[in-house]
């Protein structure tokens, strides 16, 4: 459906890896991706990346902290920013002393409290 509409950009806000495929039908049939998955981007950011430059559209974060921060470069440019500092506001270790978070496992960093965060 994605790849026969006549839609200039294409909202994706699919939970998961399910949105993946949705990505890569929108960029390959040349519409632009707003992008409420961001999954999307860490299971494939590189190749979504490369996909979008070859045929020449714009990944669009619409997902809170991630559309602050293309925002912020959108209207200041890159050379405006010294570094980006995100920080959390839940998780895992939400309740946990900053000394502690040292030696945290990959175990533990993937037991989030309201979804499964899966391996990687």
């Amino acid at each position: 459906m994605i790849r026969e509409t006549s839609a200039d950009i294409v909202l994706n806000g699919i939970a998961g890896a399910r949105g993946l495929d949705s990505s890569i039908a929108a960029i390959e049939s040349g519409k632009n991706v707003a992008l409420a998955n961001k999954e999307t981007m860490v299971l494939a950011g590189r190749i979504i990346l490369n996909l979008a430059s070859r045929y020449g559209v714009r990944m669009i974060p619409v997902d809170s902290e991630h559309s602050a921060v293309f925002q912020m470069v959108e209207r200041f440019g890159t050379e405006a920013l010294d570094e980006i500092v995100l920080t959390a506001s839940g998780g895992t270790f939400r309740d946990r002393p900053i000394s502690e978070l040292e030696d945290v496992t990959p175990e533990e960093a993937s037991r989030h409290p309201n979804w499964s965060m899966g391996r990687k």
